[in-house]
């Protein structure tokens, strides 16, 4: 099984694909992983010890890149993935996010590879129609994702993300916790996540049931973007 990713940030779909990776090589799978070389996404795998192939590519976010140099660079990538799935018969190519499979997915059915592509954001594309037509299967995080992509056909399954539970934690009953009441939200700090909701919705929650509220935020979140928002809570009974 390959999992291919152009991503070079951390996020949710990194640590769902390495839970995914690392539970199937442990029920005797081969799994292999290609990422940017040095990037953070290629670090984390690493670190969970799993095997990876990365693309000896300088970053695209680099602000110098202009038309010609993008072009060459998804040249670079095209070869490299041909080379790797030419060679290697994949039962499965698995992509985690849209924008690999839309530049990657044609190109492993040319290879005739079966490309299962996993959709985990809810904004629709004028290319799904391509991601679609490229997938023998389709992964929805939600059955809201599943509508909000308008994704009908009959090979889309809703597979919610998985989670890897801690072992041994206890956890306080209602009489421990009092009237201090813990959030967690987890992901990067997006348009699209709206970490300003949350926050005016602890504020609005705290006042109107008299709680004291611990908003814990886990994900990529500036350290002046949690001083503004500590600034913004100092006179509530919100803590951030």
């Amino acid at each position: 099984i390959l999992f291919p990713t152009l991503n070079r940030r951390f996020g949710g779909s990194v640590v769902s694909t390495a839970i995914l990776a690392r539970e199937l090589l442990n029920r005797g799978h081969e799994v292999h992983i290609l990422c940017p070389e040095g990037s953070k996404t290629a670090k984390y795998f690493a670190s969970r010890g799993l095997e990876k192939n990365l693309f000896p590519l300088t970053s695209t976010d680099n602000k110098r890149l202009n038309f010609f140099t993008c072009s060459v660079y998804l040249v670079k990538v095209w070869f490299c993935f041909a080379e790797k799935v030419r060679y290697r018969n994949y039962d499965i190519v698995h992509f985690n996010d849209d924008r690999s499979i839309l530049l990657l997915g044609l190109l492993a059915r040319v290879f005739r590879c079966p490309v299962v592509w996993h959709v985990r954001q809810n904004c629709k594309s004028k290319y799904d129609g391509i991601r679609c037509m490229v997938s023998e299967e389709i992964i929805a995080v939600s059955k809201y994702t599943m509508k909000s992509r308008l994704l009908k056909s009959k090979n889309v399954t809703v597979i919610y993300n998985p989670v890897n539970y801690p072992n041994n934690v206890k956890y306080k009953n209602d009489s421990e916790l009092g009237n201090i009441v813990n959030i967690i939200q987890i992901g990067r700090d997006s348009p699209h996540k709206n970490i300003n909701w949350t926050v005016h919705g602890c504020i609005v929650a705290s006042r109107i049931l008299k709680l004291e509220i611990s908003l814990n935020l886990i994900g990529e979140v500036s350290s002046e973007r949690i001083k503004s928002l500590r600034e913004y809570l100092r006179n509530d009974t919100v803590k951030l």
